[in-house]
């Protein structure tokens, strides 16, 4: 329905991953805590579509692999009198949006990869 963006500057947003979180995140209203931030993405004209690789998600052993993604993840309450997002008091997010309920895609669930070092090799004569 329009340009997806950050209304201040009209500039990219943020993707923030949490990564086995106790309980999903919400997604709407914006709550504390935030996730992780992960990627940025720029500002998205109406009807378009992007791709975001998120390539450098590492998990503790102690962490399963379960993902969740959140869009538009910011704290939109009053700072000194000035609102960081429009429209003022917006209890979504900082990207305006019709829909405030589809900004959480997940859960994500990873394959686990085990590498043990050092890796001895055989090579045959």
């Amino acid at each position: 329905m329009g340009r997806a963006c950050n209304p201040s500057t009209c500039g990219g947003f943020y993707i923030d991953a949490y990564i086995d979180p106790a309980t999903p995140p919400p997604s709407y209203p914006y709550t504390q805590p935030d996730g992780d931030f992960y990627a940025a993405v720029p500002p998205i004209a109406a009807g378009q579509a992007v791709t975001i690789n998120v390539p450098n998600i590492k998990l503790l052993s102690s962490q399963e692999p379960l993902l969740y993604f959140k869009v538009d993840n910011y704290d939109c309450s009053p700072v000194n009198g000035y609102y960081p997002c429009l429209p003022s008091h917006s209890l979504g997010g900082l990207v305006p949006e019709s829909n405030e309920y589809n900004n959480v895609a997940g859960p994500i669930t990873l394959f686990s990869f085990a590498v043990y070092l050092p890796l001895v090799m055989r090579s045959k004569p």
